[in-house]
């Protein structure tokens, strides 16, 4: 490879450790939350005392918060006594089945636990996500063209934040209204107004929610001034209700009654949508896997579209970061659609706690690194002569011009570079 050819686009591709710093549970964790009460309660109890909104007695009595809870009962059994680490694991193992209405109280249930946290008001000298959406602006008002975001999240804060800092950077230094509206459906995977997908033709930075979200987008600039919902109030549930009430009691007791205990969150799970051979599912598949009564069952063609531009940015790009993803199995069938045919050579960074324990390893890519399980898991995918090559970036600080042209023109050997830290990547990577 001509370390000065002409480089592609940067997709970095952001798991649940992306969130972590936020104050997101993990997946075992989550998993615990949603199907233990009395795990859960205890984190109610500590996001409260975080907010000074301190949770109240009559909460763990016969209150609309409790009777909510309870009626996720029949899911949460199946979850608990089945042993299941995610609740995408339950989901793969009933695709097709029966069990729609329990995978559906799971996105409820998932979407209230996501309501606990708000590090927009709580974290927000702790989130990376700070950093890497500075990264992302640098000095301008406009977001990085020469990057793309593949988010497997299902919480709502990076795009809430991000469209947030745009909507204030344009205030200072506007854009013509065309190109605003089109960055905010860019910024927000297209959740801010689903029917238009014209943002999908938009050349440059995307932000696609692989997995769909726990709850809409919202408008900064208006957001809701009462909760619970007051009569009159139409306005669906949306992020702004998350992270613009400091006060937990009345978003939980909001989230309890309808109008929001009746909204189905727009989550996709991995198995609503690509087939395990890894393509993409026709509308009919599609409308089988979600049963077609399902409140969001109308939004094939934004989730669709999502999944063929985030293929096309793969394709395109000869940069790849997973930030926090397991690249577990499960994982197979997206990388297969998103990967499949892909040549040349691309550099890879994988930003995992985990690197830690095999940094003196002498096997790089070890088959139990969080390294080794992305070289795994993508060259059974990618074209027999597809490269993995060390990030650029990272050869620099490490070897003298010359000393790096050698080792680029030596016979090749997969290699890929690991931070701990997203901290450290966003420093070295995005600088």
């Amino acid at each position: 490879m001509d370390i000065d050819q002409k480089r592609g686009k940067h997709v970095i591709f952001l798991g649940a450790g992306a969130s972590a710093s936020s104050g997101y549970p993990m997946a075992n964790r989550l998993a615990l939350l949603m199907s233990d009460r009395r795990t859960l309660i205890e984190e109610m109890r500590r996001c409260s005392y975080e907010s000074g909104d301190e949770l109240n007695a009559s909460w763990l009595g016969d209150s609309a918060i409790t009777r909510y809870l309870n009626s996720f009962n029949p899911a949460t059994i199946v979850l608990r006594n089945g042993a299941f680490s995610t609740m995408d694991e339950l989901s793969r193992l009933s695709a097709g089945g029966e069990q729609a209405a329990i995978i559906r109280m799971l996105k409820k249930l998932m979407r209230y636990v996501f309501a606990l946290y708000n590090p927009h008001m709580y974290h927000p000298a702790e989130t990376d996500y700070r950093p890497f959406i500075q990264s992302l602006f640098g000095s301008s008002s406009q977001v990085r063209e020469d990057i793309s975001i593949l988010s497997f999240n299902y919480d709502p804060y990076l795009e809430f934040s991000l469209l947030l800092a745009y909507i204030l950077r344009q205030h200072v230094k506007p854009s013509n209204l065309e190109e605003t509206l089109l960055m905010r459906q860019t910024i927000t995977s297209g959740f801010e107004n689903p029917s238009d997908l014209t943002w999908l033709k938009r050349n440059g930075f995307c932000h696609l929610k692989l997995h769909g979200v726990c709850v809409f987008p919202g408008d900064p600039a208006r957001p809701r001034k009462n909760l619970p919902v007051q009569p009159g109030d139409n306005v669906p549930l949306n992020a702004c209700d998350f992270f613009n009430f400091p006060s937990l009691s009345g978003k939980l007791a909001a989230l309890a009654f309808p109008p929001f205990s009746d909204e189905q969150p727009p989550v996709l799970l991995p198995w609503e949508i690509v087939h395990e051979s890894g393509r993409l599912f026709s509308r009919e598949e599609f409308l089988t896997a979600v049963k077609g009564d399902w409140q969001h069952a109308n939004l094939y063609e934004l989730f669709a579209g999502i999944w063929q531009r985030a293929k096309q940015e793969v394709m395109a790009a000869s940069k790849f970061s997973f930030i926090g993803l397991s690249m577990s199995t499960f994982l197979e069938p997206a990388a297969r659609y998103l990967f499949s045919g892909h040549t040349g050579a691309a550099e890879f960074i994988v930003v995992n706690p985990e690197n830690e324990h095999f940094k003196n390893h002498p096997n790089r890519l070890h088959p139990r690194s969080p390294a080794g399980r992305t070289y795994a898991l993508l060259e059974k995918i990618v074209s027999s002569d597809f490269r993995f090559t060390e990030s650029s970036t990272a050869m620099n600080e490490k070897y003298s011009t010359g000393k790096r042209f050698e080792m680029v023109k030596a016979d090749y050997q997969p290699a890929i570079t690991t931070y701990n830290r997203f901290s450290d990547f966003i420093h070295w990577e995005l600088q």
